[in-house]
């Protein structure tokens, strides 16, 4: 290893810098429709009402204060159960700016576009394709209302995202890169990033 990546693996391990990279992917009303994702396992999907807000801690997290306030701010909740138990949820912005923040950046959400953010399914029910059909209800019922562009994105090492990104007839568009520093996430120049900004 030189001395340029042996201080690149220092600065890494003490100071916390990297680049990270954001894959964007993008499934627009004109695309052709994908196949609906089959599995053996029966699954309700639904919009999560406000008053339901609690339900959500079935994944293992609690943050009420933040779903509040994705509520007040107009965004949606899908879940998605198997009986009783909810087993995955995925968020849904439809308009304000939206943050990508391993990107660094906040993109304005605009008319007919939607942005589908922080999606989770419990450890126990993952690879039964809960995810891309999640996602694939989501933009039927967005793109039946009149949108016209759905986004999504995940980090680059999320492997399985990626896949049940692209099985719900998403296609990759950009690759978002940002430096990090520490907690502080500086967007890397890319001429998708000013056309989103």
């Amino acid at each position: 290893m030189g001395l340029i990546g042996k201080v690149g693996s220092r600065l890494r391990r003490d100071a916390g810098v990297s680049i990270e990279r954001t894959f964007l992917y993008k499934r627009d009303a004109s695309d052709p429709v994908p196949e609906a994702i089959a599995s053996g396992v029966e699954l309700r999907i639904a919009p999560v009402s406000p008053a339901e807000t609690g339900v959500l801690d079935a994944l293992g997290l609690d943050d009420r204060d933040e779903w509040r306030q994705r509520f007040d701010r107009g965004d949606e909740c899908y879940g998605a159960w198997l009986g009783s138990e909810l087993v995955h949820y995925s968020w849904v912005q439809n308009h304000g700016f939206h943050p990508i923040g391993y990107a660094g950046i906040d993109v304005e959400v605009r008319p007919g576009e939607l942005w589908i953010y922080n999606c989770r399914t419990s450890d126990a029910h993952r690879g039964q394709k809960i995810y891309p059909r999640t996602l694939q209800r989501i933009v039927n019922d967005r793109l039946s209302a009149g949108a016209t562009t759905a986004w999504i994105y995940a980090a680059a090492g999320n492997v399985a995202s990626h896949g049940g990104i692209a099985r719900a007839g998403f296609v990759h568009v950009e690759t978002l890169r940002a430096l990090r520093i520490g907690r502080r996430y500086r967007p890397l120049a890319s001429e998708s990033i000013q056309a989103l900004s």
